[in-house]
């Protein structure tokens, strides 16, 4: 009986965008950093990784070989880090099975950058994964370099939700909101303000010539906005939704009523869509900003072949040799753990744990939520049962009919 070993392996990329998110999509759960830090010369199985990083990160989580095979075969080899190699254990009726090792890219710029994200996390108590998202997504570039675009772009000065959407160029899917946004202003990344929640029917208002807004009679109780608004739509000729929710401070189904009371009297004509957009404002905090200089500038130096690579080197050797290892050990021990507070694939929440999630939402949104919202918000896609729960208790109460409902806190 004899072993044969066949290797496969995809080049490290060139060009730095591309360098970058090869690094992201390879760091961005540090499960999978810890993996790639058991990676050898040898090829080794994901049992391996598995009873490597069981030695290292104290969990009662019982963690699945494929699990590490995953993160190699979908993530590492795909970006340069680690060779997939074939290894048929038998001449006749081969039987084969998977192995992993190191590549010359990945010594390189691999294990330094990982050494990095492992102090990063753990100084800042934060998992990388609540920071760039799964690398698992759709889109031309996915979630971990789309989100340090955003912070990027962020950095050069507040932006809304739309100067993303035309940014076609990123591969941003259309939900920006629910996939960036969102987490980051959980984490204290950003700051997001809403200039006027108005997902549904997206409408474009033309005024009509020769129509004078001071005629504009009473809307639903409201005359001096709706002359306002009719005014609005009148100086730019057209105007949407969004732009009119910033006009006057009324909520979603006043500005509703009004525009509907302006067509009925002849002051103005839509033209609609559907859409899942929301308006706001995008401003970056301190610690978004504290992680492009301390993380995403260090990491892009150092695939630039600067002096933070060597620096970066020495680092990783330093945890590697200290104390016979233990050093790097403890850093990954601290930083899985917050690896497995932080993925939803790895834990699990009452439902008593989302109803006062959902509580806390509502609490800070006194003008209520739609469903989307509010389950995006508590990161589910579905809260109807909690919803009906705490709506039976006479805790949350329900308004509107079909896609106009909201929910409130009582």
């Amino acid at each position: 009986m004899g072993i044969k070993y066949q290797s496969t392996n995809q080049s490290f990329p060139e060009e730095s965008e591309a360098r970058l998110e090869a690094i992201l999509n390879s760091f961005n759960a540090e499960l999978k950093t810890a993996t790639f830090l058991f990676l050898e010369d040898s090829p080794k199985s994901g049992f391996s990784f598995r009873d490597d990083v069981s030695e290292v990160v104290l969990t009662d989580k019982q963690l699945n070989p494929q699990v590490f095979t995953a993160y190699c075969q979908r993530s590492l080899v795909p970006r340069g880090m680690a060779y997939e190699t074939v290894i048929n254990r038998a001449r006749k009726f081969p039987a084969s099975a998977f192995g992993y090792s190191i590549t010359e890219a990945g010594k390189k710029y691999g294990q330094p950058i990982a050494a990095l994200t492992l102090d990063y996390v753990v100084k800042n108590n934060i998992s990388m994964f609540s920071i760039l998202g799964s690398a698992n997504t759709n889109g031309k570039t996915n979630s971990p370099l789309n989100r340090v675009k955003i912070l990027k772009k962020a950095n050069e000065g507040t932006f809304r939700d739309s100067d993303l959407s035309q940014e076609v160029n990123w591969g941003i899917s259309s939900n920006i909101s629910k996939n960036h946004l969102i987490p980051l202003s959980k984490i204290d990344f950003i700051k997001t303000e809403s200039c006027g929640e108005l997902n549904g029917p997206l409408t474009t208002y033309f005024w009509i010539p020769g129509k004078d807004p001071e005629k504009v009679k009473v809307i639903d109780g409201y005359l001096t906005k709706a002359r306002i608004i009719a005014a609005k739509i009148k100086e730019i000729e057209t105007s949407d939704n969004f732009k009119l929710a910033e006009t006057v401070n009324l909520r979603p189904q006043e500005i509703k009523k009004i525009l509907n009371g302006l067509e009925k009297q002849g002051f103005i004509k839509s033209k609609g869509r559907w859409t899942d957009e929301r308006k706001s404002e995008n401003v970056l905090l301190i610690k978004g900003k504290k992680f492009l200089d301390e993380y995403v500038s260090r990491v892009e130096n150092c695939l630039a072949d600067g002096p933070v690579l060597g620096e970066l080197t020495e680092f990783y050797n330093y945890l590697k040799n200290t104390n016979d290892g233990q050093l790097m050990k403890d850093y990954l021990n601290k930083s899985t753990q917050l690896y497995i507070e932080a993925s939803p694939h790895l834990n699990y929440r009452s439902s008593l744990k989302v109803q006062e999630e959902i509580i806390k939402c509502l609490k800070a949104n006194p003008n209520g939520l739609r469903y989307n919202r509010l389950s995006e918000n508590v990161s589910l896609r579905h809260v109807t049962f909690p919803l009906r729960e705490l709506i039976s208790a006479g805790i949350v109460r329900k308004e509107g009919k079909s896609k106009e409902v909201r929910y409130y806190l009582n």
